[in-house]
């Protein structure tokens, strides 16, 4: 999804090689198939949903960038009123995300890295990450966890030799969310 140095940095896990539960009812119990285990927010413990219904809404084109509607992603459960997404692209990529939502509910965003990240907190509240040579820096106050994710996996292991890490950045329960995600060299 991003590249640095044109080697991957944060991505999207792709596929393994095919089990039968991949042409099942069970797709979406394998890890690289959930929404759990992509770039996208858990809110309220809710993952984004397969199927048509759920999907990005008002998708706009720019030049630098997308923004999109995500609320109908998420079932109702997540209680979602409003969530807008923009990416902008330049020396940077920027990632903003405003939520609100009908309850207070935490919100866990998450971001597949190809490398080990560390992360260290700013005195002002804001955090980083660092993986290799790209940082992604945070405006919130926002829990840090990483779990490493050995690809053993042959299919996958083509791509991605090693461990996938998954980084998940909390927000404590609230009905309004708003972040803004940085990516950038050094």
């Amino acid at each position: 999804i991003l590249f640095d140095n044109g080697e991957p940095a944060v991505v999207d896990a792709g596929n393994l090689v095919y089990p039968q539960k991949t042409f099942s009812a069970e797709r979406y119990t394998l890890w690289n198939t959930r929404a759990a285990y992509h770039n996208i927010p858990l809110i309220g413990g809710e993952e984004q949903r397969e199927g048509a219904e759920y999907r990005a809404t008002n998708v706009e084109l720019a030049e630098s960038g997308v923004r999109m509607t995500l609320q109908s992603a998420y079932p109702k459960e997540a209680c979602v009123k409003r969530y807008s997404r923009n990416l902008s692209v330049g020396e940077t990529v920027a990632v903003e995300d405003d939520l609100t939502l009908s309850k207070p509910l935490p919100v866990v965003w998450v971001w597949m890295f190809r490398q080990r990240p560390a992360y260290a907190a700013n005195p002002d509240g804001t955090g980083a990450v660092t993986a290799g040579t790209l940082t992604l820096r945070f405006t919130a106050a926002l829990d840090f966890r990483c779990e490493e994710i050995p690809v053993a996996d042959g299919r996958m292991a083509q791509s991605y030799p090693g461990s996938l890490y998954r980084v998940t950045l909390a927000a404590a329960p609230a009905v309004s969310h708003q972040c803004r995600f940085l990516f950038a060299r050094g």
